[in-house]
């Protein structure tokens, strides 16, 4: 039998607590929580309380990494020591994995990763967990694989991150700038952040709009519009609030050729049975080959205007040229909705969008 990786604790806060009892219940039968270190005199307490009788603990984070206990570190303090307990287990060669977000100021995740990119042989990761959903991976799969050409535009509406004041009001230390370093974006946002980029890529531009104690007595932001843009020229939304009593999770990305939508738990892909773009080329050949467009008169006064009378240049315009067929506007679309849930695809009709 292989030995059990022994795995030392920094923070036994609500998220380290938490991994503490996923481990004695046995749910990561390959750890064996070998040691847990924290400041605070009551979580030791409550950890010699509720733990295993072998767990030895420590008031001093160092002292535990020096201890030789451990062969791997979880850190869940505060956002603000991530990155510089990181760094300290990747010197000593202790494998480390720290929670969400990655830090608070740019210049010490820089640090860290530099520091992580020393240590080749030392494994770090980030608990960035939502990229074992099988739907986001499916969705990545399908987003990255060319089958659907590029992307146009992405969306994301997640809302549903309602907080009432009594709950920012339970820590003196919650949704402040020296206590969480952040509101919604750091707080509730970093899964959701990480799946976009991871799904969609890096975007070349951002322009974020903030608000800060909108809906809250509070002092960073709690209401955010970013948009971004992508070296190809796609362009995405991200909206995120926690004062929207009734809000919404919605991811959604355009695409030459399918749609795809995470809404409940749930993948759903719209297939076009012909890129919009080929199907107008489509058209425009078939015009050429029906009458000479050089014979056909120039566009009407007002013409541009919306309504109607379209220019006739444009293929779907109100008024037809002769030999020219009006493409059916829906033909290119005539989608196929695919489900992607529980590991499981089904297929059924969609409808037009």
């Amino acid at each position: 039998m292989e030995r059990k990786i022994r795995l030392g604790i920094i923070g036994l806060g609500n998220m380290g607590s938490g991994h503490a009892e996923n481990i004695r219940k046995g749910l990561c039968p390959e750890i064996e929580l070998a040691a847990v270190a924290d400041i605070r005199p009551d979580r030791i307490a409550w950890g010699r309380k509720n733990l295993p009788s072998g767990v030895v603990f420590f008031d001093d984070a160092l002292a535990m990494l020096d201890s030789g206990l451990i062969d791997g570190c979880l850190v869940s303090t505060p956002h603000f020591f991530h990155p510089s307990y990181v760094i300290a287990c990747l010197k000593r060669g202790i494998h480390v994995l720290s929670e969400k977000p990655a830090g608070v100021y740019t210049r010490q995740v820089r640090e860290m990763n530099e520091e992580a990119a020393r240590h080749p042989g030392v494994v770090f990761g980030m608990m960035f967990n939502q990229r074992t959903n099988c739907v986001y991976r499916r969705m990545r799969e399908l987003v990255q694989s060319g089958r659907y050409g590029a992307i146009r535009r992405t969306n994301w509406l997640i809302t549903n991150w309602y907080r009432p004041q009594a709950y920012y009001d339970s820590g003196d230390w919650r949704a402040t700038w020296s206590g969480e370093g952040g509101g919604v974006l750091l707080n509730q946002c970093p899964h959701q952040l990480d799946l976009w980029q991871w799904i969609c890529g890096m975007p070349s531009r951002v322009q974020s709009f903030m608000k800060f104690g909108k809906w809250h007595d509070i002092e960073v932001e709690d209401d955010v519009t970013t948009f971004v843009e992508y070296p190809n020229g796609a362009t995405g939304v991200f909206v995120t609030t926690t004062g929207d009593g009734c809000g919404t999770n919605r991811f959604e990305i355009q695409m030459d050729g399918a749609k795809l939508v995470v809404e409940d738990d749930r993948l759903r892909v719209w297939e076009f049975a012909e890129k919009e773009q080929d199907d107008f080329r489509s058209a425009a050949r078939q015009g050429d080959r029906g009458g000479d467009r050089r014979q056909q008169p120039p566009a009407r006064r007002g013409a541009q205007r919306l309504g109607r009378r379209h220019s006739p240049r444009h293929p779907a315009g109100g008024r037809r040229r002769r030999g020219y067929p009006r493409p059916d506007p829906f033909q290119c679309h005539a989608p196929v909705c695919l489900y992607w849930q529980d590991g499981g695809i089904a297929a059924g009709r969609g409808s037009v969008l």
